[in-house]
């Protein structure tokens, strides 16, 4: 058995620590290989969207007050959008907030119960008003 590291407060052996370490490696190039990527992202003003012009010639528009931690944000801060992990993700660094652009592709815009709220606040905008009389 090899020397223990020190993790906080858990300990690894270093053969698995470095086992861990290649396959952890892998799956990150891997992910990096198969990712969709933008090409550019940009906040539009006018109409308060996301856009997200694809490697593969698509463009993604998303509300950000669909993005979980995006809603209630300046245009400034919206507009500050940095491309991270060879343009995998998005990043803004004033409102501390990330996105792959594959969950963003797959119409996930923040957790479960961030969904379940936009599913909620969906269905009811779409159901037709009842008159009270």
């Amino acid at each position: 058995m090899g020397n223990k590291i020190k993790l906080g407060k858990f300990e690894i052996d270093e053969d698995e620590f470095e086992r861990e370490f290649v396959e952890a490696t892998g799956r990150g190039k891997q992910f990096l290989a198969e990712a969709p990527k933008t090409l550019n992202a940009r906040f539009d003003r006018e109409t308060k969207r996301l856009v997200l012009d694809l490697e593969n010639g698509a463009t993604l528009i998303v509300p950000t007050e669909n993005i979980q931690g995006l809603r209630g944000a300046s245009d400034k801060d919206l507009a500050e959008i940095e491309l991270l992990l060879e343009r995998t993700t998005l990043h803004w660094e004033k409102l501390d907030v990330d996105f792959r652009v594959s969950s963003l592709m797959n119409g996930v815009f923040g957790t479960q119960k961030w969904m379940s709220g936009l599913n909620s606040n969906t269905k009811a905008e779409s159901e037709p008003q009842k008159k009270v009389a």
